[in-house]
């Protein structure tokens, strides 16, 4: 299969197909590489970073993914919580309300615990 894949990314770096990938498609893939075949952050980073502005890639959310992988990588935290944030930001309401702070304490978003915020009291 990866060299059909291959094949399938290589015509449309030609121009002889576009490819539209969702930004589910872009989560599932990091998560892939990481958990099941062991590839770190900084060669996952740089290898969708590079997919992302090729020719022939219609990235939806382009700019939410960018900010999303580039946080993931730089910041050390899971990409769906750096893809929240990411779209929270984009979005123009970045506050996040979530019982797990750990990782969105490292990303440039408001956090709100639910169970302590008085705002919910």
């Amino acid at each position: 299969m990866a060299e059909q894949a291959a094949r399938v990314f290589s015509a449309a770096e030609r121009g002889q197909l576009k490819l539209l990938v969702s930004s589910m498609t872009v989560a599932e893939t990091i998560w892939t590489l990481e958990s099941y075949y062991g590839y770190g952050r900084a060669e996952i980073s740089s290898t969708l970073l590079a997919f992302l502005f090729s020719d022939g890639i219609v990235a939806e959310e382009k700019s939410v993914l960018v900010e999303a992988v580039e946080a993931y990588r730089d910041k050390n935290v899971d990409f769906i919580d750096a893809y929240l944030a990411a779209h929270a930001n984009q979005m123009g309401t970045p506050t996040m309300i979530t019982f797990d702070r750990k990782h969105f304490n490292r990303l440039a978003v408001k956090v709100i615990d639910p169970g302590s915020s008085s705002e919910f009291k």
